[in-house]
């Protein structure tokens, strides 16, 4: 394989963990059983709310994830490194999030959001670290409900 094409690869494979990241933090940003207790959020609260908390976490993972996927082939134990801290990102994510409470009209949306996050989150955690350097995006169809719930920091 010629160095341009290890080059193109390199960059396909760094957009797929930035797609993995931003996505997998839409999710967790999305993650509300509703069942908190908390005060009911108007759809631009919740929004508002999801959109911090992406941006927090980007704010986290984002160096990591460049300094890892800076060559052409990450270091294996590295990558190891870094699949376990987004795992875990993503787990405080969902914490955070389940103690937001979606407006009557969005429930419904918003329970399907966080249920196709949690799947995604659960295959990158079975996927390991080789997992993030698969083309699939196990966040393609969480993206397109964050999209439709209005979180824009959530979406890559």
């Amino acid at each position: 394989m010629g160095a341009g094409a290890r080059r193109g690869r390199a960059a396909a494979v760094h957009r797929a963990v930035v797609t993995i990241i931003v996505v997998a933090l839409g999710l967790a940003a999305c993650s509300s059983d509703g069942g908190s207790g908390a005060e009911t959020l108007t759809a631009d609260e919740l929004a508002e709310g999801a959109n911090q908390i992406c941006g927090d976490a980007r704010a986290r993972l984002d160096p990591q994830g460049e300094e890892v996927f800076a060559g052409i082939q990450p270091d294996a134990e590295a990558l190891a490194a870094f699949h376990t801290t987004l795992v875990a990102d993503l787990e405080l994510q969902l914490a955070q999030f389940r103690e937001l409470s979606p407006p009557p009209e969005l429930a419904d949306d918003y329970a399907e959001y966080l249920e196709l996050a949690a799947d995604a989150i659960d295959e990158v955690r079975s996927g390991g670290p080789e997992g993030l350097l698969s083309p699939v995006d196990p966040f393609e169809r969480v993206n397109e409900r964050a999209s439709a719930l209005g979180f824009d920091v959530c979406v890559p």
